[in-house]
Formats: C-alpha cells, structure tokens, sequence
C-alpha cells in the first residue's frame, strides 16, 4: 500500500518537477530542439509567417529608404547562411522585427525618429541576430514546451488564466535572454561590416528617456536603459576599431517617406 501511494505521488509530482526542469534549462532544451531543426524547414516556417503578416503590411516597394535598408543589410550579412530579405513598411510605430529564415521589417516611424544611418545599422544588426541565432524558432519551441508541460501539470479545467500567466512569465525571462544576445552578437556584427557601434547605444539612449519606467519582468524586452548599460560596456569593451561614417543622407531619405 505504501509503495502504490509512493508510486501515485510520483506521478503527480512529476508533471511539476519537469516544469521546473524546464524553467532551469529552458535555452538548452530550446536549443537542442532548434537544432533538429533544417535551414528548409526553418525557412518554410518564415514563408508562411510573413505570407500571413503581408496583407497587414503596408510595404514601401521602392526609394531611398528601402535601398539604404537593403544596403546596410547586405553589409552585416555578407556570408550567411540565410537569403535574406529587407523589407521598410510604412507605419508610425518605431519599430523593426525579424522572421525565420532571413526576412526582416523596419517600420518608417523607426526610421524617421533616427539620428544617424549608423542608428538604423545598429537597429538592423541587432534583428539579425535574432535570424542568425534562430532565436524565433527557439521562442516557438520554448512556448510549445511550455503549453504542453503545463497542460499535462494542471489539466484542462485548471489551464485558464493561471496557466496563461504562468505560460507568458516564463515566455518573457526568455524573450530577455534572447535580447541581450541580440544586442551582443550585433554589436559583434557591426564590427565586422567596419560601421560605428555608437549608433546602437544612441538609438537606445533616446528610448530609454522615453521608456517611462517599463516594469522588466513584465516585458519581452530588457528595460532600456538597463540594455543601454549593457551596450555601453559592450563597447568599451571592444575597443576602437576603423569606421567609416555611413554615405546617406538621412533627411533626404526622411523627407522621401
């Protein structure tokens, strides 16, 4: 009898051991995964992602904006893996986003509220490392390890808005993780391509003044100015190294969009 109600706790304890498993090991299990995963496949996963997004997307097909995007792309990519495709989207938001397999958005409010081309380098070179890191695939797994993990630990009925707080919780300590190794591996990148690293750390210096004290565990994001940190001793850290200044003009561009 004892042993049967040792072998029935085990049962129900294992469903939270793993969950607790995976929140310790949660990258490595998403990475083990990620690799299992083709370039093919991955690319065919970013094909439908941005054939559902398009229509929603108001896509500059032509101009300045668009080649100079494409241009500096092509710098911090030459001899990767992916083919990758830029993309400018006429939108207010300040914002820019990468998808599996190479495809990579930069909405025109980002760009009109630059300083600098350096700024969106800093901006691109940080997206794709998001696709060089397969850090979209590896957030898809995670989410599905998650939702899969929980369902088997709360059941169906209990796997309402506890299991959803607790599904995004653990989405977002990964999604800051992924972050910061965006923005290291693109500082790395803006190296490579010989383009200044201070626009990175200028574009986010104007987002941290108006961040408004964003709470960080409750955002996919690091808080900015804790990312400024961050990106400021990366630099430092790096060293000077040649650089020549970007050849655009910048408010022609803006005035174009």
């Amino acid at each position: 009898f004892q042993l049967a109600l040792a072998a029935a706790g085990l049962v129900l304890v294992l469903p939270f051991l793993a969950l607790l498993a995976f929140w310790l090991k949660a990258e490595r299990i998403a990475g083990w995964a990620a690799d299992r995963v083709s370039l093919n496949q991955e690319q065919y996963l970013g094909d439908m992602a941005f054939a559902q997004l398009r229509p929603q997307l108001k896509l500059i097909e032509q101009g300045p904006a668009l080649d100079m995007v494409r241009e500096i792309g092509q710098r911090l990519t030459a001899g990767s893996r992916y083919r990758y495709q830029w993309f400018v989207a006429q939108d207010k938001q300040v914002n820019a986003f990468a998808l599996p397999g190479g495809y990579v958005v930069v909405f025109s409010g980002l760009i009109e509220q630059v300083q600098s081309p350096e700024e969106i380098a800093g901006v691109l070179a940080h997206e794709v490392q998001h696709i060089e890191r397969r850090h979209s695939l590896k957030s898809l797994l995670h989410g599905l390890g998650w939702r899969a993990l929980l369902s088997l630990a709360l059941g169906d009925f209990a796997a309402g808005v506890w299991a959803n707080l607790a599904d995004q919780l653990g989405s977002l300590k990964f999604g800051r993780d992924l972050e910061r190794e965006a923005g290291m591996k693109g500082l790395a990148a803006l190296q490579r391509a010989g383009i200044a690293p201070e626009g990175m750390a200028g574009f986010f210096e104007r987002m941290a003044r108006q961040d408004g004290g964003r709470i960080a565990l409750l955002s996919s994001h690091p808080a900015s100015d804790e990312r400024l940190a961050v990106i400021r001793a990366a630099i430092a850290a790096q060293g000077g190294y040649p650089a020549q200044p970007l050849p655009y003009d910048l408010a022609a561009i803006k005035a174009g969009l």
